[in-house]
């Protein structure tokens, strides 16, 4: 990469017809697209929210989910052996306008995410329990999750959207 801003650049997401690629930029905190058969980087970005992120496309890569992790609330008196409290933004982006279309905060920390319909699968915790979580974008809240997994996996929604795989 040159000295256009995106050397420090990470999070890459290439949609199947490869006509561009969304980079995050963390160094900036911005989420960028660059034209690939020219190099030009579109004017048009979108605050990142947070130096932690995840993002994840829908199979046709046009939409994009991206979970920023914030900074949790200190609480005024915390209670002994409290379980930590873990909040972050989850935005989804229209790649082609580079609008954001939704953004809300989910009381999570998100290792690795998963982008299907009109949900958002997330593996990570609330701070009590890990496992698989399902946010329903419309209603903008985790409203399922499923067993414990590792840290360390990925989650893959097929391009039909019917099923959803995750590797350790």
């Amino acid at each position: 990469p040159s000295s256009d801003g995106l050397r420090r650049s990470w999070r890459l997401v290439v949609p199947p017809d490869g006509a561009w690629v969304v980079v995050a930029d963390v160094s900036e905190g911005k989420l960028r697209r660059v034209e690939l058969a020219t190099g030009k980087i579109d004017p048009k970005t979108i605050d990142l929210g947070g130096p932690e992120i995840r993002c994840a496309a829908t199979p046709d890569g046009k939409t994009l989910a991206i979970f920023a992790q914030l900074p949790a609330p200190v609480a005024a008196k915390k209670k002994e052996n409290a379980p930590p409290t873990f909040k972050g933004r989850l935005r989804i982006v229209d790649v082609a306008s580079m609008e954001s279309r939704n953004s809300f905060d989910v009381p999570l920390q998100v290792h690795g995410l998963a982008l299907g319909d009109r949900f958002v699968y997330c593996y990570g915790s609330d701070g009590q329990k890990g496992g698989v979580w399902v946010v329903d974008t419309s209603r903008r809240s985790a409203v399922n999750r499923w067993g414990i997994v590792a840290v360390d996996g990925q989650l893959l929604v097929t391009p039909d959207r019917k099923r959803l795989y995750y590797f350790e």
